[in-house]
């Protein structure tokens, strides 16, 4: 194992790709294998395959680098370390038991408390989305080269924005705007904006704990890389490791929506 002063950022975004293809592997050969399920707190389950991807995904890191783990099954692994990795390995695990699978697993890397690598791997689908100082991407095991995000830059009629746990905010949009309600993974919702699936995306955090940003600290970075216009619910600085005042992000084109947002906001304040 390399010590952490001469490994490189492409190395640890080779690291954290290379564990989310293994451990996405596994969840793809086991979808349909779930022998157990508990509940972590009101319709926030959690399984055995929960358990175990984050486990591999866990030996993965600390077998090449030494690693601060914030884990969403096993909480926080200190280990003194200017590395800090953000572990959701199933998010979407209601949707993974419905076999609806819009589930993802979501892996940040932050290095000196800066983020340089977000992945958030569609392992069904093996779409893998990720993030580096160099810009998003889109990838598959079947390509040879990766997409630059956003790879969708068609503009359709009518914008289409999605709201997760933030309906009041709805009246801010004009009639014409399509209205859409995220299942599953909100890190594969923010990943799919990122490529410009839609136009932008508005949520509140459903819960309050230590580990919230395991959820969103990926797509978080995927969007920011990707160009999008990023603010909590209020239009202040975002900030993935206090995300309970909610998100905005939006296509740069969408921005007009932003101070009808912020008006709403005030309103229900």
């Amino acid at each position: 194992m390399k010590t952490n002063d001469n490994i490189t950022n492409k190395e640890l975004e080779q690291i954290i790709i290379g564990t989310c293809l293994r451990t996405g592997k596994f969840l793809n050969d086991s979808a349909f294998n779930i022998a157990s399920l508990e509940w972590k707190r009101k319709d926030d389950p959690v399984t055995n395959l929960d358990k175990t991807a984050e486990q591999m995904i866990r030996s993965d890191i600390l077998e090449k680098c030494s690693a601060n783990i914030v884990g969403e099954e096993y909480g926080m692994n200190h280990k003194n370390s200017n590395i800090t990795v953000y572990v959701d390995p199933i998010d979407g695990t209601k949707s993974y038991c419905r076999g609806e699978f819009m589930t993802s697993i979501s892996v940040a890397l932050e290095k000196d408390n800066e983020l340089v690598v977000g992945v958030v791997y569609d392992f069904m689908k093996d779409i893998m989305y990720y993030a580096t100082n160099n810009g998003a991407y889109m990838n598959r095991s079947s390509w040879t080269e990766p997409k630059k995000l956003p790879t969708i830059n068609f503009e359709l009629s009518t914008a289409t924005i999605a709201f997760d746990n933030a309906d009041k905010y709805i009246s801010c949009l004009d009639n014409d705007v399509n209205i859409r309600k995220p299942v599953g993974s909100i890190a594969l919702s923010a990943a799919q904006l990122a490529a410009g699936s839609y136009d932008g995306l508005i949520m509140k955090s459903r819960k309050k704990s230590a580990t919230d940003m395991c959820d969103i600290a990926a797509g978080y970075f995927i969007m920011k890389q990707a160009g999008l216009y990023i603010t909590d619910i209020d239009g202040n600085p975002y900030d993935y490791k206090n995300p309970f005042n909610g998100l905005i992000a939006i296509n740069k084109k969408q921005t007009e929506l932003i101070n009808n947002i912020k008006y709403v906001s005030v309103l229900n304040s």
